[in-house]
């Protein structure tokens, strides 16, 4: 974590890290307040920092770094910009596997545990640098029926909820050693409220959350979707709004295989498609989904969110039956499996593997 400070050709520096980690203690640590240091820019060459760490009343941790910073000699105004590198922490880091039918088939899941502290800035660094579709941070709940908080980062931004992170942060939180507060239901905290997921045996199932919109597309969107994802209008059934946040339009398609030829041009959104498999296989329908990024098409792996929205679609409409099985990713070398249930209370479900393949520490 870098705190930064622009200063004119003389100036003060004072930087006080505040953590959350767990309290420790320094024969040298810094006691009341935190003096404010002179820092001279007019051509100062050499050093003098000085760092301490005191505990505060309500056990939070403060680092605090002040000394004399070297400045080369310039009359540039603007070459006062002092950085200052703060103490970070060592944390656990897990990847996993979410979805695959085997190991490194399903969507990869980059998992920050022990997040408490991680600003914001810090996460979307951590987020764009492990380059997956999404990486999560593990933190304290602040909801008194939550076992845990997670934060779920792309590398372009923040999102509310999605499916194969949440199943992906809860393997890897009950893993490395979490105890939910009710048996086999685990409960998640993100922005987009709580999250139920439950244990099925050598799986996760996520409650499906309440779609925000649904219900029959317009002709003229339905013709821009048909266009973009380069169909056939003959291969095309029906489409619907499977909307559960991300803003998932979905096309059933007349086959599984109609699904997997689909060569999109572009993304005029996020679109899923989907389309029944033929008696004999082991999936009941073959699903793929594409968004749009940097200006391009992109299609992702292994979707939770749309093949939960997809569920409460297909269900209710009487096209499947409680339980299938939908799979995903086989355009991009993976094999997905996606397992869609529907309990007695009308909520649908949606489980999948985790698998744990890279584990370590990262410093943040």
């Amino acid at each position: 974590m870098t705190s930064t400070r622009s200063v004119g050709r003389c100036g003060t520096l004072r930087s006080v890290l505040h953590s959350s980690a767990r309290p420790m203690t320094s024969s040298g640590g810094v006691h009341g307040p935190i003096p404010e240091v002179p820092v001279c820019l007019d051509g100062a060459d050499s050093a003098d920092i000085t760092f301490g760490v005191r505990t505060a009343v309500d056990g939070q941790v403060e680092l605090a770094i002040s000394g004399q910073l070297p400045c080369p000699p310039t009359n540039d105004m603007q070459s006062g910009l002092v950085t200052v590198q703060n103490r970070t922490m060592t944390r656990r880091f897990v990847q996993v596997d979410v979805f695959g039918e085997s190991p490194f088939l399903g969507n990869p899941l980059a998992v920050v545990l022990d997040a408490d502290g991680i600003d914001d800035l810090a996460m979307a660094t951590i987020a764009r640098w492990t380059n997956l579709s999404e990486t999560t941070f593990v933190l304290s709940p602040t909801a008194a029926a939550a076992d845990y908080r997670v934060r779920i980062w792309t590398p372009s931004g923040e999102l509310a909820f999605a499916g194969h992170p949440t199943l992906g942060t809860c393997g890897v939180w009950q893993s490395r050693g979490g105890v939910p507060k009710q048996h086999d239901l685990t409960v998640q905290e993100c922005s987009a409220g709580l999250i139920r997921v439950r244990n099925e045996g050598d799986r996760l199932a996520f409650a499906a959350p309440p779609l925000v919109r649904s219900g029959p597309v317009a002709p003229d969107v339905v013709d821009d979707v048909v266009d973009a994802m380069n169909l056939d209008p003959a291969d095309v059934e029906d489409a619907q709004w499977v909307d559960n946040g991300p803003g998932w339009v979905a096309l059933l398609l007349r086959s599984a295989d109609a699904v997997r030829a689909a060569r999109p041009l572009r993304a005029p959104g996020m679109v899923g498609l989907v389309g029944l498999e033929s008696h004999g296989s082991s999936i009941d329908v073959e699903v793929r989904a594409f968004f749009p990024k940097d200006g391009m098409v992109a299609e992702d792996p292994v979707t939770g969110s749309l093949n939960a929205s997809l569920g409460q679609w297909l269900i209710s409409s009487g096209r499947l039956s409680s339980p299938y099985v939908a799979g995903q990713g086989s355009a991009l070398g993976r094999a997905g499996r996606v397992y869609v249930s529907q309990d007695d209370e009308g909520q649908i479900w949606v489980a999948g593997t985790v698998r744990s393949l890279i584990e370590g520490t990262i410093e943040s």
